[in-house]
């Protein structure tokens, strides 16, 4: 049996531009902490060979010393390690991949499928390299021929999703049509389960750690086991810090303290901890003289690394009785009805909080922002 590590989208030495100098600095060391776990994790295991999908970091002007503490790293993994440049790394003249990666570490260099071949563990890699920011052609799209005696692997940065992408366009008909045993990609950072396109597995195994509310959960990576021609797959978490969303409905909330009971027990439910970065997206109808405080809010909820808080409630009104108000309150509504119903995200929360302000102000109560 052979161990085959697949992994991508590290983005190493990320801006992380959303915090503050010192929060950004800190998460981009819990990146090289996230990379040198991954290493001991190859050593622990005894893998054979690791595959990186692209991406490894965040940008083709990454700086000289991440770079080579990331070839430090590589060179102590005690098994050969395939790279395939992506659309955030490509490779260039003189650039990140050019030199500085020790023996044991193999790049893809050019825009055409080509192959690594270890004759030691039966196994050949083919792949290619983003050379610039895009790849519109379709990678597959040529003559190829693989050896029938060898597990055949693809490692590529490659969008297999949308046909019309320009980050490498694979389709289902070419990995349909494939000789590959196992297609290792990166790019999708939220990976869809494993496909089989007959006979092909094809996975993305996700970004390694999640930057942002679009990079959701625990990331990781993919260990393949390897008999003969059977592979099984296993999901290996890396990450220690993950963004959750959550939707919670607060109808009837009348203050902070209702709203903040709600959050604590979906936080509860949920076994959310302080590995954990939470967006709660509140949502439901509330008291009409109530808007939720995010900051009062976010300050009572204890137990996470961090926690945003997004509004969406609406508040409490007759309906029907404000339909037929002949008074300034009715024409106020039935005028910002149909951009509260119909308009855009941002239209209709301005409405809305038109509609609160006003109707608190028309009633002489207390305005609340």
């Amino acid at each position: 049996m052979i161990k085959i590590l697949h992994c991508a989208d590290l983005h190493l030495d990320s801006p992380f531009s959303g915090l503050d100098p010192i929060q950004s600095e800190k998460r981009r060391e819990e990146q090289r902490e996230l990379l040198r776990n991954l290493v001991c994790y190859i050593r622990n295991q005894h893998v054979d060979l690791v595959l990186v999908a692209g991406d490894l970091f965040d940008s083709a002007f990454t700086g000289s010393t991440t770079v080579k503490y990331t070839a430090e790293l590589f060179k102590s993994a005690g098994c050969p390690i395939v790279i395939s440049p992506g659309n955030h790394d490509p490779y260039v003249k003189n650039g990140i991949y050019s030199s500085g990666f020790s023996k044991n570490v193999r790049i893809f260099d050019d825009e055409r499928l080509s192959f690594f071949d270890f004759e030691e563990l039966g196994v050949s890699v083919w792949g290619y390299a983003f050379t610039s920011s895009s790849y519109e052609k379709h990678p597959l799209d040529l003559e190829y021929s693989v050896n029938p005696d060898r597990l055949n692997i693809l490692c590529a940065h490659a969008d297999i999703i949308q046909s019309l992408s320009k980050y490498a366009p694979i389709s289902p008909g070419e990995l349909n049509a494939s000789p590959f045993d196992y297609a290792a990609f990166g790019h999708i950072h939220n990976a869809p389960d494993i496909g089989n396109y007959n006979g092909t597995l094809a996975a993305y195994s996700g970004c390694a750690e999640g930057r942002s509310f679009d990079e959701l959960d625990f990331g990781g990576a993919i260990l393949l086991e390897v008999e003969g021609r059977k592979i099984t797959t296993k999901k290996i978490q890396l990450a220690k810090r993950r963004y959750m969303i959550e939707k919670i409905d607060v109808t009837g909330a009348e203050n902070d303290e209702n709203v903040i009971e709600k959050i604590r027990l979906r936080i509860q439910m949920r076994n959310y901890h302080d590995d954990t970065s939470l967006r709660v997206i509140l949502q439901g109808s509330v008291a009409s003289d109530y808007a939720p405080n995010k900051q009062v809010i976010g300050k009572y909820v204890e137990d996470l690394y961090s926690i945003d808080i997004k509004d969406e409630t609406l508040p409490t009104f007759d309906e029907e009785i404000l339909m037929q108000d002949i008074s300034v309150r009715g024409e106020f509504y039935r005028t910002l009805l149909k951009t509260i119903r119909e308009g855009s995200e941002e239209e209709r929360k301005t409405a809305i909080l038109a509609l609160r302000l006003g109707l608190s102000a028309l009633d002489d109560k207390p305005i609340i922002l």
